[in-house]
């Protein structure tokens, strides 16, 4: 109880003991004061509770000139009703200004609460995806926007998803990257940017190569054939001095023939989605023809190999394009370990979650991490220096982990690279449920 609550309990009893003195009813006239001090405060009480309900008024009419404990009450609501206004200010302010700046970003931007219904869309989304506002504001998105990619990163768990390609319904000639992420309480945000420049870019880069590709395939074969013959005259001047340039020129012209094999080869892979008559696939078989045949190349010298795969785990995909990426992890692992204390270990298990894996682990030279996100790019080489065994298939084109990037795309696959300069690498290919066979393998050599 402060002063002010006793100075005006005081202001009752103090008349109404003096009264009570003098008609001889002290009693009576202090139960009458305080059930006036009472009727008062309650009187009090049910207008403060008025004007907490009232949040239109500012501040209550009925405050003392000394505030009692109900006064301070009032007070400090008073307070606490100005700092809420003004932090609602500040976040109208703030969500003003964000909505100003996503009507300006060229992605398409839509919220979405929890039961992925649309709370708000930019411009972009409005254009592209078709989205009407305010009539398609609390309507579900995937009743709004028909494309069943687009169910799937929406029933992620309140994960960010992987981006989706989809084409954009009001404008089926362009080309859309989409990708969901959770904000806020339960809220997701649907983000889609306009890839269509990239995707022109990337296939008329892709003709390119493949149109340049193809026309050198006939000048190569003439030039290949040139020097197999003046080759086949060695016997007969057996001391040329032409034989070594002969030689040197035998071997470009069978590295330049690789090399355009193998851009066409990644051209088809980035112009077809799909695998055409997908084959089961004994992976044990696969990876024992790439052991055998690593081992017998020239310079690979006494690496200890280590072998641990599940013979009875098969899959569906292209024999010939699985075989380029396991080959490929395998050699290069070769290629850069030490020839007298090189270890490689090569899996192929389930994991934890039966999942398929493909592994290969060395303790060779390994990759510093400014190169790692990079090796799989074509034609690009961490280090030009570094020793390379010579006789397979893909040394020295530069297209090697690129062309398994692609593969595994194709095969539901995902590539997972970990690696410590002077440490070792370690190389993993992760595909889906979805891509275990169970139909018996064919019996029959890939080979690339």
């Amino acid at each position: 109880m402060t002063s002010a609550d006793l100075r005006r309990l005081l202001t009752f009893l103090l008349p109404a003991t003096f009264l009570g003195l003098i008609i001889e009813e002290l009693f009576l006239t202090l139960v009458l004061a305080l059930s006036s001090y009472i009727f008062f405060f309650h009187l009090k009480l049910n207008r403060t509770l008025k004007w907490i309900k009232n949040r239109r008024e500012d501040f209550p009419t009925n405050l003392g000139v000394i505030p009692d404990a109900l006064d301070n009450v009032i007070l400090s609501v008073s307070d606490l009703r100005k700092r809420q206004r003004s932090r609602k200010k500040q976040l109208r302010t703030i969500l003003k200004e964000f909505r100003q700046a996503t009507k300006a970003l060229p992605d398409a931007v839509v919220s979405l609460d929890n039961e992925n219904t649309i709370r708000w869309a930019n411009k972009t989304a409005i254009r592209l995806l078709g989205i009407k506002i305010p009539d398609d504001v609390g309507r579900r998105i995937i009743n709004v926007v028909r494309e069943p990619l687009l169910k799937e990163i929406l029933e992620a768990d309140n994960k960010k998803t992987d981006m989706v390609r989809i084409k954009a319904p009001r404008e089926p000639n362009k080309i859309m990257n989409l990708v969901s992420a959770p904000y806020g309480k339960n809220q997701r945000l649907l983000v889609g940017r306009d890839v269509t420049a990239i995707e022109e870019a990337l296939e008329a880069r892709s003709d390119f190569v493949a149109n340049v590709s193809h026309e050198l395939r006939t000048p190569l074969t003439v030039f290949k054939g040139y020097i197999e013959n003046l080759i086949s005259l060695k016997e007969k001047e057996p001391n040329g001095k032409w034989h070594r340039p002969i030689e040197e020129m035998a071997k470009q012209a069978d590295m330049m023939s690789k090399l355009v094999e193998e851009l066409l080869l990644l051209s088809k892979l980035e112009s077809e989605d799909t695998i055409r008559n997908p084959e089961s696939i004994s992976v044990s078989e696969t990876i024992n023809q790439i052991h055998r045949r690593a081992t017998s190349l020239k310079n690979t010298g006494s690496q200890l190999f280590s072998l641990d795969t599940d013979d009875a785990l098969k899959i569906e995909g292209s024999g010939e394009e699985l075989y380029i990426v396991f080959s490929n992890i395998i050699f290069n692992a070769v290629r850069y370990t030490s020839a007298d204390s090189g270890v490689i270990q090569i899996k192929w298990q389930r994991t934890t979650d039966g999942l398929p894996m493909f592994e290969v682990k060395d303790n060779g030279i390994g990759i510093a991490q400014e190169h790692l996100l990079r090796v799989t790019e074509r034609f690009y080489r961490v280090d030009e220096s570094r020793q390379r065994i010579s006789g397979d298939e893909f040394s020295s084109t530069g297209l090697g982990l690129a062309l398994v990037k692609h593969v595994v795309e194709r095969h539901n696959g995902k590539l997972e690279m970990e690696s410590e300069l002077g440490s070792g690498s370690t190389f993993r290919v992760i595909f889906s449920k979805e891509m275990i066979s169970s139909r018996p393998a064919l019996s029959k050599k890939s080979s690339v």
